[in-house]
């Protein structure tokens, strides 16, 4: 919407990102795109195709919020939906460490409704990052040898 005051600009877009890009549904269907829009990808990274639709996603998170609440897996804190309306370099503006998110439990393995899918915050997920399952198991091996709990 064009406006010739610029004020009146910069309040309407501030009330619109109050009302909307700050929450929750719009910020879920736009992470949950992210998992597909990875696999189509140009760059050099793995690109994990999905072994389920957004539908089957969304759903699972449904229950997973009905269940246990909007609450981090990892760390059990609560995740939030903040988004920075600004942005930098055609990029959104700082991530928050709560923001809700979603996460692969073995790295090793594609987006699966069947038990790979976990549901967490951003802090927990960029801590975990590359992690494979097993480098945790050889962790724990290691803790156990040397007596530590």
């Amino acid at each position: 919407m064009p406006y010739k005051n610029s004020d009146k600009q910069k309040a309407y877009v501030k009330a619109y990102n109050e009302k909307y890009i700050n929450s929750e549904k719009p910020y879920i269907a736009e992470t949950i795109g992210g998992v597909f829009r990875r696999a189509v990808k140009k760059d050099k990274r793995k690109k994990w195709i999905p072994n389920c639709t957004r539908q089957e996603i969304y759903d699972e998170l449904m229950l997973y919020i009905q269940d246990r609440g909007r609450i981090c897996e990892y760390c059990g804190q609560p995740w939030t939906y903040i988004r920075h309306a600004t942005k930098r370099n055609g990029k959104r503006g700082p991530s928050t460490d709560t923001n809700f998110s979603i996460d692969r439990l073995d790295a090793t393995q594609t987006y699966d409704t069947k038990g790979n899918i976990v549901f967490c915050c951003v802090g927990c997920n960029n801590r975990k990052n590359q992690v494979r399952l097993s480098d945790i198991d050889n962790i724990q091996k290691v803790r156990q040898r040397r007596g530590l709990k």
